[in-house]
This record gives structure tokens, C-alpha cells and sequence, in this order.
């Protein structure tokens, strides 16, 4: 772990993540560390990284880590406590006992009030998983001090896909940097790409495009195509992947974010609650139509390009499907 006793009880060390009072205890933060670790950490982390860097704190004294491994350790903890506190808010708030659960009150001190509590969770939300973004972005950007975060679930970054990280998919449509997001839209993106974007280009460019990201191939039917070029097609199958993985995305869930599955509203109740519910379909459903007419704009776009750079090799263009020459002829679409 990357927490001990020794370290949670020197003063003021765990409160550069979180300013919480030195009586919560070690015995009562420790088990809820370790699961934080293990359900929030390691899963994205992977196990090679995650051991690296319990070995930073476990095998290093402060003075002898370098500068990078003293960054991924302090981010590292501040997501760990955060979502701890946020994973575990209501176990936090009660004794468990062979009495059952119960709430503890005194004269000086009283539970905090629920609109309180409500921006507590709100806090320690996002503190957690706004500090995983930022170590994901730090390991990447720093990726000669931890090669291994190459094989980790969570690099964002490859060299062989259309959509190749973070930033291809902001440029398109905002999802405020984060490689979390990016994370849950990858399955999408991959699935798309196969299922959308191939029939678009037909199998053969298709192919062709796909063995010049794995092996740089330029060749296609005995024609040479400079890498500019495959890198312009690239570019422009990478907007249309984008929307349509963001239209599925917003079909499903109502959202593009690592936060919520829906659209909601968020109305005052008495005594400081908070009421929360699903908005009205209309928003959702202006939302998908703006996103779906980006996509219709990059897929012509797209096959337009083709016709004019790679004519050859234009498989059709969806666009123009049920458009016929109809000259001399009595049948038509109805």
C-alpha cells in the first residue's frame, strides 16, 4: 500500500491530500485505503505500475526519489484518499458494532448537515478522479521515468489506432481533457471503426489504411501513396470514428462523462437536501441531433476527400446510396 501507520500518524502528512482531523484513526482509514487502492488504483494502473510505485514508498526514503517518482506517489495518494473517503462517506459516519449501525452525537460536536454532506461526496468525487486524470496525464508525459505504464490499461496513447489518444478526440468534441473519459470511450472507438468506418471506405482502403498504421505499408493495387496522404486519411476517419463513438455514447448513457449516466436536475428540498432527477428528453435529444449532424458532415467529408485523392480506391459513398441514374427509365424511389 502506499499508506502505513508510521506515515498517517506524522503530523500533517495526509492532510496535503485531504484537510480531515487528526482523530480519524489508522485502524479505522486502513481497510478503507487498501480497497480504494485495489477497486480504483490498480484496475487502471495495472499491477506492474501499481508495484512500482508502492515500491517508490515502501524502498526509498524522501530524499533519495527523484523528482517524477515524488509527483506519481503524491498523486497517487491523493486520489487513493479521496476515494476513499468518498467510496466509504456513510460507513465513516456510523459505528459498527455487534449492536448494530449507529450514529454517534455529543454537546460540542453534531453530524454535519445534508447539504454538507452532499458537497463532501461532491468534493471527494472529484478531487479523487480529477487526481487519477492527472496521473495518467503525468505518466504518460513522463513515460522515459515509467516505461512500463506503457503496458498499463490505462496509456492512452498508440501510435496504430485511427483515434490515437486524448487529444484526437477534443479536438472533435469536448470532454475536458480527460483520459478517463477517453478510457470508457475506447471499447466505442474500436467498435466503430469496424463496424461503421469500414463499410464507408470498403474493405479494400480500409485494409490498406489499417496495414499502413501497423506496418507503414504505402502501397495499395501496385499505387504508392506518400505518407501525408495516409496520414490525411487517417485524420479524417479519426473525426468520423470520434462522432459516431459520441452518438452511440449519448444514445446509451445520456452523457460523455466519467461522472453520471444521464442528464439531471438538481432542485432544493427542505432542510438543506438536495433532490436530484432525470431532465426532459428534448435537451438529450438536441444534443444527439447536433452530434449526429456532425457526424453526417465528417462522413461526406470523408468520402468527398477519397473521390478526389484516392479515386481509385473509392469503395461509394453512403450519402449517395439510393441516387440512380434514372435517364430514359420509368423506375424510381419512392
Amino acid at each position: 500500500m502506499i499508506y502505513n501507520e508510521d506515515y498517517w500518524k506524522e503530523e500533517q502528512m495526509h492532510r496535503g491530500s485531504v484537510a480531515i482531523s487528526t482523530g480519524l484513526s489508522w485502524v479505522r482509514m486502513a481497510p478503507l485505503l487498501a480497497a480504494a487502492e485495489e477497486d480504483f488504483l490498480r484496475p487502471l494502473l495495472g499491477d506492474a505500475v501499481m508495484d512500482e510505485v508502492i515500491g517508490i514508498f515502501e524502498n526509498l526514503l524522501p530524499p533519495d526519489r527523484t523528482e517524477a517518482e515524488s509527483s506519481v506517489l503524491r498523486l497517487a495518494r491523493r486520489a487513493e484518499l479521496n476515494l476513499a473517503l468518498w467510496a466509504n462517506f456513510d460507513t465513516l459516519s456510523v459505528r459498527i458494532s455487534d449492536q448494530g449501525f449507529q450514529r454517534q452525537e455529543s454537546d460540542s460536536w453534531r453530524p454535519a448537515c445534508k447539504y454538507q454532506e452532499d458537497n463532501l461526496r461532491r468534493g471527494f468525487a472529484n478531487a479523487g478522479f480529477n487526481s487519477l486524470d492527472r496521473l495518467i496525464d503525468y505518466l504518460e508525459t513522463h513515460l522515459d521515468d515509467f516505461p512500463k505504464f506503457a503496458g498499463s490499461p490505462a496509456y492512452t496513447i498508440s501510435q496504430k489506432s485511427i483515434v490515437r489518444n486524448t487529444a484526437d478526440v477534443q479536438d472533435i468534441y469536448d470532454i475536458n481533457n480527460s483520459r478517463l473519459v477517453f478510457l470508457r470511450l475506447r471499447p466505442l472507438l474500436h467498435q466503430v471503426e469496424e463496424l461503421c468506418l469500414q463499410p464507408v471506405l470498403g474493405n479494400k482502403l480500409y485494409d490498406a489504411l489499417r496495414a499502413w498504421l501497423e506496418d507503414g505499408e504505402t502501397t495499395l493495387d501496385g499505387e504508392t501513396y506518400p505518407d501525408d496522404k495516409w496520414e490525411q486519411l487517417r485524420d479524417r476517419c479519426r473525426k468520423v470514428v470520434v462522432m459516431t463513438a459520441i452518438v452511440q455514447l449519448l444514445r446509451t448513457t445520456g452523457s460523455v462523462t466519467d461522472r453520471g449516466a444521464y442528464f439531471r436536475q438538481t432542485s432544493s428540498a427542505g432542510g438543506g437536501n438536495e433532490s436530484i432527477s432525470p431532465v426532459a428528453d428534448n435537451r438529450l435529444q438536441l444534443l444527439l441531433a447536433d452530434a449526429d449532424r456532425a457526424r453526417e458532415g465528417y462522413v461526406g467529408r470523408l468520402t468527398s476527400w477519397v473521390k478526389t485523392h484516392m479515386a481509385t480506391h473509392a469503395a461509394g459513398d453512403p450519402h449517395q446510396v439510393l441516387h440512380r441514374d434514372n435517364d430514359d427509365g420509368a423506375a424510381f424511389w419512392a
